[in-house]
């Protein structure tokens, strides 16, 4: 049971019909799902594969060990997110994780090592290799210290004393690092093949290795190999730095279309600038393209300065219109005024007119009256 892994492959990892990229090319530091990896480590040299993981619909006991060891990983990742939290995301039926892992054989070397270190007593220890322990130690058990280097965390097995060399070997023993990652409903996003990174980590005795930057570039040849479209992640604060130097932006226009993904705290939401690359362009078509694309500048530059032109005549057009009408609207002013003036004097002289003609009745009146008496 110990060598059994459920590996599993995606629903289409087969290059969509009309997708000419050859699914056989990789990116630099690929991790191929089932092949060995061998790198230097510790004065030696250590074996790794990576598995693509997915827990069953009805769990077995290894299924089960498998969780704990990934939650256990994750867990100095999100210190704010519990272990309930993290075993459900984990048996999601959209989430899936690759886990590098080492060999059986490098295990039992390893605790054969260990073996000899606690065997060694402190006046047969070498001074040098003491200091070598404690630093080793140091580093196995801190605490996760962000993703400034790949991440990481301790296990158990990490900080547990000796071990029986006949031991069953756990997938604890051998989980070195690990990435999660799910496929987005396509509810939420029915025209594109979105991606979200969700958890990555690294031990900490293994972080020199760079298999977290490793991790990131196999999960997006995966997602090109299988037709996706973008790659998004949520990176904590201190964890923008790690994935700016793989591939990752925080372009606010880019990320605008998926501010409806459940945030997490703490964090920017990133996406990948490499996910989908583009078929390699032959150097013989460089300098066409190149012509092309200067000739459809010229022509879109000279479009919107026959644009700029144009708005420009109109609006001295206008202008010209407007100091016109702005003039004659001032002699119209002036002539009001004058009009204004002379209405004044005809309404006095009209004033004047009619108390003549009353002191002209009262004097015929007069005269009338006079007549009578007479």
């Amino acid at each position: 049971m110990d060598d059994v892994l459920y590996s599993l492959t995606l629903r289409d990892t087969k290059p969509q019909q009309g997708h000419d990229r050859d699914a056989t090319k990789h990116r630099p530091d690929t991790l191929l799902t089932g092949s060995i990896l061998t790198l230097p480590f510790e004065n030696a040299y250590i074996h790794l594969s990576t598995h693509l993981l997915q827990t069953h619909n009805t769990p077995t006991q290894y299924d089960l060990e498998m969780k704990e060891a990934l939650v256990s990983l994750y867990r100095h990742i999100l210190p704010d997110m519990g272990h309930k939290a993290l075993r459900e995301y984990l048996s999601n039926e959209y989430y899936l994780t690759f886990a590098v892992l080492r060999s059986v054989e490098d295990v039992k070397l390893d605790r054969l090592r260990s073996r000899r270190r606690a065997e060694k007593t402190p006046t047969e220890s070498d001074p040098e290799e003491e200091d070598t322990d404690s630093e080793e130690s140091s580093e196995s058990t801190s605490s996760f210290t962000g993703p400034r280097s790949d991440f990481g965390e301790v296990l158990p097995s990490d900080i547990q004393g000796p071990v029986d060399l006949e031991d069953p070997i756990k997938f604890k023993d051998r989980l070195v690092a690990a990435i999660s990652f799910e496929l987005v409903p396509n509810t939420l996003v029915p025209k594109e093949k979105l991606y979200q990174l969700s958890l990555l980590g690294v031990r900490t005795r293994f972080q020199q290795l760079g298999l977290g930057r490793r991790l990131v570039v196999t999960l997006k040849d995966l997602i090109d190999q299988t037709s996706g479209d973008t790659l998004i992640v949520f990176a904590g604060i201190d964890a923008v730095p790690f994935f700016s130097r793989n591939g990752f932006i925080e372009d606010p226009i880019l990320t605008a279309r998926y501010t409806f993904m459940p945030t997490w705290a703490d964090s920017s939401l990133m996406i990948s600038t490499d996910t989908h690359r583009p078929d390699p362009i032959p150097v013989s078509h460089i300098n066409s393209m190149i012509e092309q694309w200067k000739h459809g500048w010229v022509q879109q530059y000279s479009r919107e300065m026959n644009v700029m032109n144009s708005l420009r005549d109109e609006i001295s057009s206008r202008d010209r219109r407007i100091s016109e009408q702005s003039a004659a609207l001032s002699l119209m002013s002036e002539d009001l005024t004058r009009k204004n003036g002379l209405l004044g004097n005809m309404q006095r002289e009209l004033r004047l007119a009619q108390l003549e003609v009353k002191r002209l009745e009262m004097v015929i009146l007069e005269m009338t009256q006079k007549s009578k008496k007479g």
